[in-house]
């Protein structure tokens, strides 16, 4: 289930994000991109790691923005009655990591092959 409220706040983060990214990339070095690349794989793989086993996200309190967004705090799992907590505490920490997520898609994107 997508909270669409979320999504379209975020997405102006990762847009914004991207087009940093992609003007930074003419810019800076192809050895700095394919380092970058390294890390971000290496960090997202860590990731998956760290939360083997892991069934449901953290409960955490809202955050005002959240609730200004009136952002769900839970949604339907599918194939279940109950519902699932989502951690919606940290909106503006969201829009710092999905602009950050943006400038990482967009530098990497347009980074020339070799």
């Amino acid at each position: 289930m997508t909270d669409m409220r979320a999504g379209m706040f975020l997405e102006l983060a990762t847009t914004t994000g991207a087009v940093v990214g992609a003007l930074l990339a003419a810019i800076v070095a192809q050895a700095f991109l394919y380092i970058l690349l390294g890390v971000v794989l290496l960090g997202s793989a860590l990731m998956q790691v760290l939360r083997l086993g892991e069934e449901m996200p953290p409960e955490v309190e809202p955050s005002g923005l959240a609730a200004r967004l009136r952002s769900r705090r839970a949604t339907r799992m599918p194939g279940s009655a109950a519902r699932s907590p989502t951690p919606r505490g940290a909106c503006p920490w969201d829009f710092v990591l999905m602009w950050g997520a943006g400038l990482v898609s967009g530098s990497l994107g347009s980074a020339r092959a070799p």
